[in-house]
């Protein structure tokens, strides 16, 4: 599949940018995390202790205190005054969803080179239990158990191209920008919580709103309407976002979900001065269509009514009993 140039406005694609709100659900929090978390003690460590064990060798020693220190220390990590959510992050979960709803068997019939995953991993364990890393992700998507996502980015395939890739071979830009989304009141919109597992984290509470920007540059309807299909683009049905969001801790003695945000756009779109397929419709309508346009492109090559968040609650369910 060959890559579109970059050097130049294509008339005949669509280029143009969408403002978007990401609506946390009422009934969970989001997290996307820092990759610095704080540990903070509940007693001061007596350092000079630790260093004079390390001078002196007494390694049996410095064990044992070491296990002390873990057993006083927390982890802690927050986010600023004013969270927002990093464009990457939000570009990250549709691509991902993009490539765990891919029909293989069908693409291949159809389309040929079927997509690839952009973070190369080892085939998840056939006896995966209850409790063992990956669980809940095999059982959510529907091809997750047994695709092979070993090779990475190819830089080949209809997903390279939309939102690029970098291999050893060369590297292609992104035709879909993902802007920062920021936190749309001026309110107090974050909740420490001390979870079960120990840590100790600043949340953004339910129902906050973040508000941002989505370029897309020199793409074709279906390719937009795959985008959007990502993004559950005002399907009233919420995205899985950030951290903790196929698990259910608990906190002050309750479950927790976190993780739930609903993505919508209601405001007028701004196109490319040179783009000669604007159009005039209404926002609802544009996005309704060019869904359409994908669902009669790629047809059985993708899991169109798959609700990722339905299986994961059902097998919640299934867990408890």
């Amino acid at each position: 599949m060959g890559s579109v140039d970059h050097s130049r406005i294509h008339e005949d694609l669509l280029t143009f940018s969408l403002t978007v709100k990401l609506r946390v659900a009422q009934d969970s929090y989001l997290y996307i995390g820092s990759a610095s978390p704080t540990i903070k003690f509940r007693n001061t460590p007596d350092w000079n202790r630790v260093n004079r064990l390390v001078s002196q060798e007494r390694f049996n020693e410095l064990v044992q205190e070491s296990l002390r220190l873990l057993s006083m220390a927390q982890a802690s990590e927050s986010v600023a005054e004013a969270p927002v959510i990093v464009g990457s992050s939000l570009k990250g979960s549709v691509r991902s969803r993009l490539e765990l709803l891919v029909n293989s068997r069908k693409w291949s019939e159809k389309l040929g080179l079927i997509p690839c995953f952009s973070v190369s991993v080892e085939f998840l364990p056939p006896s995966l239990r209850p409790g063992m890393h990956g669980y809940r992700h095999s059982k959510i998507w529907p091809e997750a158990p047994w695709r092979d996502r070993r090779r990475g980015p190819c830089g080949n395939c209809l997903l390279c191209n939309m939102f690029g890739y970098t291999t050893k071979r060369g590297a292609f830009k992104s035709r879909v920008w993902f802007g920062t989304f920021e936190v749309e009141t001026k309110t107090s919109c974050t909740e420490q919580l001390n979870l079960d597992t120990g840590e100790q984290i600043e949340a953004v509470r339910p129902n906050t709103v973040f508000k941002g920007k989505i370029v897309f540059v020199n793409m074709t309807p279906p390719e937009v309407g795959l985008v959007f299909f990502g993004l559950k683009l005002n399907m009233k049905k919420p995205l899985l976002l950030g951290k903790y969001k196929y698990r259910l801790p608990r906190s002050g003695g309750r479950p927790v979900k976190f993780g739930r945000v609903y993505v919508e756009a209601t405001d007028k779109i701004d196109f490319h001065p040179l783009c000669k397929a604007a159009t005039t419709t209404s926002v609802p309508k544009f996005v309704e269509s060019m869904i359409e346009e994908s669902k009669k492109t790629y047809g059985e090559s993708f899991y169109w009514d798959w609700d990722e968040v339905s299986k994961l609650e059902e097998l919640w369910r299934q867990e408890k009993q």
